[in-house]
């Protein structure tokens, strides 16, 4: 096996092709991870520190940390690394921002150097966040999305597009669609898939409407009947996973535009629950008693009747891979909703209970002792365990979290 490395020659700068050993280590620098140390003495003895587990010298004393977490940084461009190399990492700062940027000599040598600071000039990065551009780059996602095009698709389908900043559209054109058009309901998401149609030369293919979907008329479609709804679906203002049900409300307020046949994709969604128990979160509504020797129960009084407000039964958006958790019962289904039909008149609603089973805890004979979602387990022997359990199953019980938002949030 042959490897090539591309190397940028230091006279011309242009791009050279060196063929290189097999063991050849080579790797693109993509990202700066960054993370702050604090020390809060002036001695500088106690240190508070919000480095990832991996950089401590004893991972099981690591301080839990739901603020002030590692940052990532993408490079202004992406820089070949060779192991042995030498590479000099800058970090830059003004009044408001920290960037990086990675150099083949010091700033000492090249005098002083003020890279300027990171502006988003496409207005991309005003609309998506980062896990939104992993999705778009996502080549397995987007097959998965041509495959099922294709199954519908036909010469003469006019395909009608509902996702915020979504190149569904332009699958579907290039897919063979006749007529394409995508709804962008706010004036920079406009802006935005204008700039991208015109890039790949579709400005005359594929129609942008900058306008809410209810308020669409049959001039907006050039008195067409729609035969391919379509969405990710993907909106800007969802939070929660299943925010992105406005799409069933869009569907239902088009209606009267779709024409005989119609077909509308994604057909269904599943709304699926587990319960889990978390390392460290249950602190945030934990009490604190004495805290080094102040007295905080007032704090304690006033989390603890803040629960009572309907607010705090709602799901928080926490992603969970920046909370290690643990699951305590099989992953089941709660509901599904039909996109080929409307939204129901009645509300929909459903309740049920979810067995837990927990581990062995060392020490105990509580291995796999089932209970419902209702009645949290307890230990008597592990009193610490039972409330880290109890107030995990609070927050995560779906009865006290879904059914609330389902019985509110799905009325036409």
């Amino acid at each position: 096996m042959k490897i090539f490395c591309g190397r940028a020659n230091p006279t011309t700068g242009s791009v050279e092709w060196l063929e290189e050993d097999e063991h050849y280590d080579y790797h693109q620098a993509q990202v700066v991870l960054s993370w702050w140390d604090i020390e809060m003495d002036p001695e500088g003895k106690i240190r508070c520190t919000m480095a990832p587990f991996w950089a401590h010298t004893d991972p099981q004393e690591l301080q839990w940390r739901d603020h002030w977490m590692q940052c990532v940084y993408f490079l202004p461009q992406e820089e070949p690394v060779v192991q042995g190399s030498a590479l000099c990492l800058v970090a830059h700062h003004d009044d408001y921002c920290v960037w990086y940027s990675l150099q083949r000599t010091s700033p000492q040598k090249n005098g002083r150097i003020h890279p300027a600071r990171p502006v988003c000039d496409c207005q991309a990065h005003l609309l998506w966040n980062r896990p939104r551009f992993g999705e778009i780059n996502d080549q397995h996602r987007t097959d998965q999305y041509a495959q099922a095009l294709r199954t519908v698709l036909k010469p003469d389908s006019v395909c009608l597009c509902v996702s915020d900043g979504s190149l569904l559209s332009m699958l579907a054109h290039y897919l063979g669609a006749e007529q394409v058009l995508t709804i962008e309901s706010s004036a920079a998401s406009h802006r935005l898939m204008k700039k991208i149609f015109k890039a790949n030369h579709l400005e005359d293919k594929i129609n942008v409407i900058e306008k809410r979907p209810e308020l669409l008329t049959s001039a907006d479609l050039e008195g067409k009947k729609v035969s391919l709804l379509l969405g990710e679906p993907f909106f800007t203002t969802s939070l929660l996973p299943w925010h992105n049900l406005y799409f069933w409300y869009v569907r239902t307020a088009l209606d009267q535009h779709l024409g005989p046949g119609a077909v509308v994709m994604p057909q269904a969604a599943s709304l699926h629950a587990v319960v889990v128990e978390f390392r460290d979160l249950w602190r945030i509504r934990s009490p604190c008693g004495d805290c080094e020797g102040f007295d905080v129960h007032i704090m304690d009084d006033m989390i603890k009747h803040a629960l009572d407000f309907r607010e705090s039964k709602e799901a928080e958006p926490h992603p969970l891979w920046e909370y290690p958790c643990r699951s305590l019962s099989e992953p089941q289904q709660i509901l599904t909703f039909d996109f080929r039909q409307p939204v129901p008149p009645q509300s929909v609603r459903a309740e049920g209970s979810i067995e837990l089973r927990r581990d062995t805890v060392a020490g105990t004979h509580t291995a796999n002792r089932p209970c419902t979602s209702s009645a949290p387990c307890w230990t008597p022997e592990h009193p610490w365990e039972a409330r880290r359990q109890s107030a995990t199953l609070w927050s995560s019980n779906p009865s006290l979290e879904m059914s609330p938002w389902i019985s509110h949030s799905l009325i036409a």
